[in-house]
């Protein structure tokens, strides 16, 4: 038995991440299996209810009906969004919030989990997780680590993934440019069997064209393993698609056909580089998504129990936040193009001048200076020079920093603070963090110790689930930052109390109770 998936999220409940072509994508891709007179009628084809619990549902209920049968492959498709965080690859279905990734996306893991219970002999999965034009995989080398770690709990595999990191992974009005490569590579060949390992060779070439989108597979099987025989009818099947768009002809060279690389025209370029850049509206309202994350985020139970959390956005960048001037340096000395400068201030300093120690004026005076004959003598001077002292924000938003306050709800423990700026281009943000705690002066003074520098990271401002994800770092590491001596006083105290409790009961007798002695 073979069986198949196909899982195309085209609509979500946020309108502006809708990607149209993948409702195409998902009808070429379910007409081809079954074209292929493989998988019979085991296939599970989701693409108008994409809601999580029923994706989720569907694929559960899928698999017990098959599990306990001999399944020789099982074929994955997916086209939709993507996201991996946190050492995981999620499929983002259509309700997907970033606050409730694991309820409203499919981790990968989870995904495999279900596969293996099937036992299949050939897994093979193709994702096609575009976000027409943004960045999806987060981290080259974990997402890498990540997949090469995967194909070990199954027999055999290939894995089809559509860009590398840092790369748009493109689709135009009709189909995805990967899935439409997977499908011209049965068209366009010339044999009886089309071999997986003839697919992924056809992709590789095909994108050789298209810098910005280089797919990437991992293959743990012998080569041989075929997808399907190339029919007549199969064929005439994919003709009712736009695999080979007018713009790409079909160019005869002996016996061989090949497509006719599409030279871009400046205009072209210039508009697909456009797609990286966001308005200013665009950017005002990923700032405000920051606020509202930051305002909804959930700190862990341990960090409530012993804190009271209050968050302020500040408008301005002042003299109150800690080590301001390191940030107008760093803007000083890394060129960039952020609507943001370092600010300077005016700082008296000394100076030690030689100055004549007399002066006897006129032409006498004049000409024994000239021949060298004065005394002179060292004077310190009072001089006026610039100094950088912080930056500010060329583009006004609706806030500048936001400053998170860790009350204690106990004496025994201290203040701590946290603060975010940020600056941003028309292509991403950069965030600056720096987390203080204090020292009680008394029962109501403190003292901040800033000995901390500040950290930075940057991600493109189109990815919105980017920049949130790093605020939610900072967020995270902030529990941390004030948990983490807790931890390892407390808790480590505790450890060693109990253990040195155990070795005691166990070395001492109680009294009145008999010992055997030799």
């Amino acid at each position: 038995m073979n069986i198949a998936f196909i899982i195309s999220v085209s609509k979500y409940d946020d309108k502006q991440n809708d990607l149209p072509a993948c409702a195409k994508d998902a009808e070429l891709m379910y007409d081809l299996l079954r074209a292929t007179n493989k998988y019979d009628d085991h296939i599970l084809y989701l693409e108008k209810n994409t809601h999580s619990t029923f994706v989720k549902e569907q694929v559960v209920d899928f698999i017990n009906q098959v599990k306990g049968h001999q399944v020789d492959e099982v074929f994955f498709y997916y086209t939709g969004h993507g996201e991996f965080t946190g050492n995981e690859f999620y499929y983002l279905l259509s309700d997907y919030e970033p606050a409730r990734r694991k309820q409203t996306a499919l981790d990968n893991s989870e995904l495999d989990n279900w596969l293996r219970l099937l036992n299949p002999s050939l897994t093979v999965k193709v994702v096609d997780a575009c976000q027409a034009g943004v960045q999806y995989i987060k981290d080259p080398n974990a997402f890498r680590k990540f997949l090469a770690e995967t194909p070990t709990s199954f027999n055999n595999c290939y894995f089809l993934y559509s860009s590398l990191k840092d790369q748009p992974s493109y689709q135009d009005r009709q189909l995805s440019y990967f899935t439409r490569s997977f499908c011209k590579a049965v068209l366009l060949f010339k044999g009886n069997q089309v071999r997986y390992k003839d697919i992924i060779d056809f992709i590789s070439d095909d994108f050789d064209t298209i810098p910005d989108q280089t797919p990437f597979f991992i293959t743990q099987a012998t080569n041989t393993e075929v997808f399907c025989s190339v029919e007549p009818a199969l064929k005439n099947i994919l003709y009712r698609f736009p695999l080979i768009p007018s713009s790409e002809p079909l160019v005869n060279s002996g016996t061989t056909q090949f497509l006719q690389p599409k030279t871009s025209t400046l205009l072209e370029m210039i508009k697909s580089d456009a797609e990286k850049y966001c308005s200013e509206q665009q950017v005002l309202e990923r700032i405000k998504k920051l606020q509202e994350s930051v305002e909804i985020h959930e700190y862990s139970v341990d960090l409530v129990d012993l804190y009271a959390v209050k968050t302020e956005f500040l408008a301005e960048l002042n003299s109150d936040i800690p080590k301001l001037s390191e940030l107008g340096r760093w803007l000083d000395e890394n060129k960039n193009e952020y609507f943001a400068v370092a600010t300077k201030s005016p700082e008296s300093y000394s100076e030690d001048v030689m100055v004549p120690r007399r002066y006897a004026g006129g032409l006498h005076g004049l000409y024994s200076t000239l021949r060298g004959l004065e005394d002179y003598e060292t004077r310190t001077v009072t001089k006026v020079r610039y100094v950088i002292d912080g930056m500010k924000l060329t583009q006004e938003v609706p806030f500048k920093v936001i400053r998170i306050m860790a009350e204690p709800k106990f004496e025994n423990l201290r203040w701590y603070s946290c603060y975010i700026t940020f600056v941003f281009s028309k292509i991403e943000i950069r965030f600056f963090s720096l987390y203080n705690s204090f020292k009680d002066l008394n029962w109501h003074d403190r003292k901040a110790d800033v000995s901390g520098n500040w950290r930075t990271s940057t991600c493109p401002l189109k990815d919105t689930n980017e920049a949130l994800q790093s605020v939610k770092a900072i967020l995270d590491g902030f529990s941390g930052f004030i948990l983490k001596p807790l931890k390892d006083k407390f808790l480590s105290t505790a450890a060693t109390s109990n253990n040195v409790q155990t070795a005691e009961q166990q070395t001492s007798t109680p009294v009145g109770t008999a010992t055997q002695s030799d």
